[in-house]
């Protein structure tokens, strides 16, 4: 059974978001279309809520209603933080979404340039199916007050791109680059947010990652976390970030052949890490000479490996703007989405194959999706995070457990 706007699962409906777990029965059946037994689903630790989110069918799209960020973030106003948009623009102004595996919530942070000001911080919970402000904003007097750090050390508002990565051994959001308010330049400060004690600090106090004459605008970044980093790709070339020493290393220049001049472009970008193969990947927009800028960086090698990852079928979404997409550790693919199906890159073949569109938000936001698409191990599931009025969205790629 596909499903659109909600699903009859695990012996209950799920309908609304509600704040306590409903009454349903662990789904404990066996697939035959990936992902092997839903035994994990019996896991007395989980709410009927997550239960649901792992017996959700093979290729299949819910629609959780009740579920506009709309909602939440009209609920608490930071004061003079309104600038030509409002919290719409935590989404809507070129900003990604982060998966926090130790909460189970997919956070936002955005806005910045003049769109908003506002730098609160709000997760979703998959535990609830429900929304909350994480870290309240900082209350803005005046357009004077917005310097890069703002008065009480946290960071100024800004469009966020692909830069958020949650740090899961650390306990931490990783943020670094955007456009920050009020005048849209670009910010070479590295932040880490402790959550629990909604805190903010500065990282990478030597400042190692230079900043960028054309900006940190057009960076796609995905955390490592076997190897402890986080990996980052724009228009200036590969960098890494070592958590423990907490600096930048460029590892390539794109400045230079190999990458100069196909792959020294700009263009907005979406950062996926395959922890199988350690292979880098970054997709969206093209090469100088037209190609889809699907790109690879062999981690362990530290080459371009994009020659051996030229992909069929799926031009549209490897050279699109600003994808989302993520890996799937159990199909072992990269799946993305940029509106309507799903797309599903096999990493054998080197395809990408069209998934059900069936329940899918039709249109990504204008401005892109870059981490508002994520998977989630756990329950073996992609969130997506669209429309500040738009419901709150979950992909199943494969039926199942995660890995």
């Amino acid at each position: 059974m596909r499903t659109s706007s909600f699903a009859m699962l695990g012996g209950a409906l799920i309908g609304a978001a509600c704040s306590s777990p409903r009454d349903v029965s662990p789904a404990t059946s066996s697939s035959s279309t990936g992902g092997g037994s839903l035994g994990c689903a019996a896991d007395p630790a989980l709410t009927a809520q997550e239960q649901q989110l792992i017996a959700l069918p093979a290729d299949t799209w819910l629609d959780v209603p009740s579920t506009h960020f709309a909602d939440a973030c009209k609920l608490h106003p930071t004061a003079g933080a309104y600038a030509t948009g409002g919290c719409d623009t935590i989404i809507a102004a070129w900003s990604g979404g982060a998966w926090d595996p130790v909460h189970s919530q997919m956070i936002l942070w955005g806005g910045g340039h003049n769109d908003y000001w506002g730098n609160e911080v709000y997760g979703f919970s998959t535990k609830t199916l429900t929304w909350d402000l994480l870290v309240p904003g900082t209350p803005i007097a005046s357009v004077n007050d917005l310097a890069e750090v703002l008065p009480d050390g946290t960071p100024v508002a800004r469009h966020t791109y692909d830069g958020l990565s949650y740090l899961t051994a650390e306990n931490r959001l990783f943020a670094f680059g955007g456009a920050k308010a009020p005048n849209g330049y670009s910010t070479s400060l590295t932040w880490e947010l402790d959550v629990e004690n909604k805190s903010w600090r500065q990282v990478d106090s030597g400042h190692t990652l230079p900043a960028d004459v054309d900006g940190l605008y057009w960076m796609g970044s995905a955390y490592d976390e076997a190897g402890h980093g986080v990996f980052m790709r724009n228009e200036s070339g590969v960098y890494r970030y070592d958590i423990a020493a907490a600096a930048w290393t460029r590892l390539i220049d794109a400045g230079y052949p190999p990458l100069y001049p196909s792959w020294s472009t700009t263009h907005y970008r979406r950062g996926v890490f395959d922890s199988k193969r350690r292979i880098f990947f970054t997709l969206g927009g093209t090469t100088s000479d037209g190609k889809p800028d699907f790109f690879a960086w062999d981690t362990v090698a530290e080459v371009p490996v994009y020659d051996a990852w030229v992909t069929t079928g799926g031009d549209d979404i490897a050279g699109g703007d600003a994808p989302g997409a993520d890996y799937d550790p159990v199909a072992d693919a990269i799946v993305a989405w940029a509106g309507g199906a799903a797309r599903a890159l096999d990493m054998s073949t080197k395809r990408w194959s069209t998934k059900s569109a069936i329940g899918a938000p039709p249109k990504a936001v204008d401005a892109g999706t870059y981490g508002r698409f994520r998977y989630l191990p756990r329950y073996n599931v992609f969130v997506l995070v669209n429309r500040w009025d738009e419901d709150v969205h979950f992909y199943k790629h494969t039926a199942g457990c995660g890995p």
